[in-house]
């Protein structure tokens, strides 16, 4: 791991120390997203409902669940909750187009598993770039592998190479950018299949979203390497505001149609100080 982004890592880490993710998922079936105490032995205690999955013991289906909704539902008591999360860090080489957006990138990744960590969850973290590597070295991000932000594909085609994996049940994070051309449909199908609930972090550099004036500029796809030369004035920065603004939207609405919450936060309001006041107020902390 290069040191600027070692160094974010370890201050996300003290940032993190006393944060807990909210353990308050939303159900697949019938749940009212209680978290009982972990691994409870012997106890019978009712706590939860999950989707039938094919071997599951038939006497423990809920026909009243069935006859209210139509769903196969699972009866799950409280040695059974065991809450779940995977982290998706997308690495393609537009975040790392200005130092502080990868160490953004990649520290708040850190602190997000370190609250997971410390509120019980079972943890996956996920490079994403050709396609998803499962990080060997999950709970520990000062030790994780992989982080040079070099992928030169979007995580739009990368899920596309990526045959499932994700912890069935439980909430997904994904850190990116959303700075790729492809529709996000099949991207927030694949993220949501089977989860719990899915957040979708974006970074944002002000200079991507805002940017400021020049006369003549050099242009540079961080993923495919094309060049292209353009003079910058009124006229172009409103074509960009306005592209900018049309493609939020359509990641907005598509996230509202798959159920994902969608957090924009800018990069210099995240790092180097760790304000992660949005993540609170958006519930993903407790």
């Amino acid at each position: 791991m290069d040191e600027s982004l070692r160094l974010a890592v370890i201050s996300a880490l003290l940032r993190s120390e006393s944060l807990e993710l909210a353990t308050s998922l939303r159900p697949i079936v019938g749940t009212d997203g209680k978290k009982l105490g972990k691994r409870t032995g012997n106890a019978l205690e009712f706590a939860d409902y999950r989707e039938y999955r094919p071997g599951d013991d038939l006497r423990r289906l809920d026909w009243g669940v069935m006859a209210r909704s139509g769903q196969l539902a699972i009866k799950l008591y409280s040695e059974e909750i065991d809450p779940r999360c995977d982290i998706v860090i997308d690495q393609s080489a537009s975040m790392a187009c200005e130092v502080n957006k990868a160490a953004a990138a990649l520290g708040l990744a850190a602190l997000l598993a370190n609250a997971a960590v410390n509120a019980g969850f079972s943890l996956t973290v996920w490079h994403c770039a050709d396609t998803l590597k499962k990080e060997p070295q999950s709970a520990y991000p000062e030790a994780w592998e992989n982080c040079d932000f070099s992928g030169m594909t979007s995580p739009g085609e990368g899920f596309k190479n990526f045959v499932g994996g994700f912890q069935r049940g439980g909430i997904r994070f994904v850190v990116t950018d959303l700075l790729w051309t492809n529709e996000p449909d099949f991207f927030l199908r694949s993220l949501s299949d089977g989860s719990a609930s899915v957040v979708i972090i974006q970074l944002l550099t002000q200079n991507e979203e805002n940017p400021r004036f020049t006369d003549r500029l050099s242009l540079i796809d961080a993923e495919s390497g094309e060049i292209r030369e353009i003079t910058m004035n009124n006229a172009t920065l409103s074509r960009y505001c306005e592209r900018l603004s049309r493609h939020q939207d359509l990641w907005r609405r598509a996230a509202e149609k798959h159920d994902v919450k969608l957090i924009r936060i800018s990069v210099e309001e995240l790092y180097p100080t760790w304000d992660i006041q949005k993540l609170f107020c958006a519930g993903v902390f407790k």
